[in-house]
């Protein structure tokens, strides 16, 4: 039987929309999940602690990165990785789009225990390996931290490492995992949704154009039909990989709104039925352009 904190399994519904909404970003780690919970089919994609535990030191510096994120990026948060002797391994900062990224000494130990704190709002997360990978942070990240502390307090965790490393394991990181997972499935189910489905990427698809510049060629006095600048609010501040749009069939191909790549994909402008768009899982907007392959 499923087995889940009384206090834990109240926050797990507005965790759940929370996490929903930033997919958690970046590459394997299960989404807004530390590993993905067993039999989505992404067990052993990252390298958060989902093959044997690694207790001992590293030979080489290994990198550790992630996206910290609630319902939005949570940008300008503070990035603070312990490991398991106590050590505060790593400190920065996460940019505007939430990630983050860590050289770890060549003697980081596992397990490490990755907070982010900005304003009053703290996350956790935590990771079995000391070999790198992704390792994201979330309400639902931080209510398994919870879980695996002996207290039910996720800022015991980094302490109770130190005198039990065996509590974080690739094993216990995915039983609770199984257990959160199992525990929202009602209200995933009252949701409508068959299952949590962690997006690497996240794409805006519109109807009306965010932008002027996809606009350019349309009548200016039927820009105000075409398109809205309020749109572009949204953008900035959730800072999709891609936003595509149609609508404005004399307008441009492609504009941008702060760094995220807009395009105009109505036929008249493509000139084709379909375009289409190379997009790398490992790297948020800003990080690196969408790469358009031309059919």
């Amino acid at each position: 039987m499923t087995s889940i904190s009384p206090k834990i399994r109240a926050g797990c519904a507005a965790a759940l929309v929370l996490s929903l909404a930033a997919c958690g970003g970046g590459g394997g780690g299960g989404g807004g999940f530390p590993v993905a919970a067993s039999g989505t089919g992404s067990a052993g994609t990252g390298s958060t602690g989902t093959g044997s535990t690694d207790t001992g030191d590293t030979t080489t510096a290994a990198k550790l990165s992630g996206v910290a994120a609630t319902g939005a990026a949570f940008s300008g948060a503070t990035i603070t990785v312990v490991d398991q002797t106590g050590t505060t391994v790593c400190t920065t900062q996460t940019d505007s789009a939430g990630a983050y990224a860590c050289t770890l000494p060549a003697s980081t130990k596992a397990p490490l225990v990755i907070k982010a704190v900005r304003d009053d709002q703290t996350l956790y997360s935590t990771t079995a390996s000391a070999a790198g990978g992704t390792a994201n942070v979330t309400p639902l990240t931080t209510i398994i931290v919870a879980e695996l502390s002996p207290d039910g307090n996720p800022a015991s965790l980094a302490g109770a490492i130190q005198t039990d490393p065996a509590a974080v394991t690739a094993d216990t990181i995915r039983k609770q995992t199984d257990d959160l997972v199992a525990a929202i499935a009602p209200l995933l189910s009252a949701l409508g949704l068959a299952a949590i489905d962690p997006c690497a990427v996240r794409i805006a698809l519109l109807h009306y154009s965010p932008i002027e510049a996809t606009l350019a060629g349309e009548p200016e006095r039927l820009w105000l039909v075409l398109g809205a600048d309020r749109l572009a609010g949204p953008i900035r501040q959730y800072r999709p990989q891609l936003v595509v749009h149609g609508h404005a069939h004399n307008g441009s191909f492609e504009g941008d709104v702060d760094g995220v790549p807009v395009y105009n994909v109505a036929v008249h402008v493509i000139g084709r039925e379909f375009w289409v768009f190379e997009l790398d899982a490992e790297h948020r907007a800003g990080a690196q352009p969408v790469a358009v392959e031309e059919t």
